[in-house]
């Protein structure tokens, strides 16, 4: 059980790395004769942005999204898309309530099921980048550190679910 918990500790702080770490591009129109260090492609070039900027520009996009659905006006699916990549969020959460209550195979269960969200959320994210711009992606080492560290605690969190049944719920 401590074992457990201690790995889980590390993805926590992982997390917290992966929340300065670059994962994507503020960008910026500059015409294609004009050099600038991250060059998306045409146009325009790029900023690295930290995650937990990326976070607070998509809390507002999510919730007018969400808002536009239920009014049945979103006829930008898009957007409503642009506000899933907060699932990555999701684990971090259930992580930090299963170290702190007793653990059951519910809280386990959805632990998982968090993890794999943000591992499709994150691998979403990371296909849409390599399609849009190949030659820059290798600088948002954050969103690769993120899919790391999703797949592995996927597997981690099945692992255990596999392995040491709880007896008592």
């Amino acid at each position: 059980t401590e074992h457990k918990s201690n790995i889980r500790k590390v993805f926590l702080i992982l997390f917290i790395i992966f929340l300065i770490s670059p994962w994507g591009f503020d960008r910026h129109s500059v015409p294609a004769d004009i050099p600038c260090d991250f060059r998306l492609y045409g146009d325009f070039c790029g900023t690295p942005i930290r995650s937990i900027v990326a976070f607070s520009m998509g809390v507002p996009v999510l919730i007018q999204s969400i808002s536009d659905l239920i009014s049945g006006t979103l006829f930008y699916y898009v957007r409503l898309v642009n506000g899933l990549w907060l699932l990555t969020l999701f684990p971090i959460l259930t992580t930090m309530y299963s170290l702190w209550i007793k653990e059951t195979s519910f809280i386990r269960t959805m632990n998982l099921i968090a993890w794999i969200l943000a591992l499709i959320s994150t691998l979403t994210a990371f296909i849409f980048t390599m399609l849009t711009i190949t030659g820059q992606a290798i600088w948002l080492w954050g969103l690769w550190l993120y899919i790391v560290m999703a797949l592995n605690a996927v597997i981690f969190e099945f692992v255990i679910i596999k392995n040491n049944p709880i007896k008592n719920d």
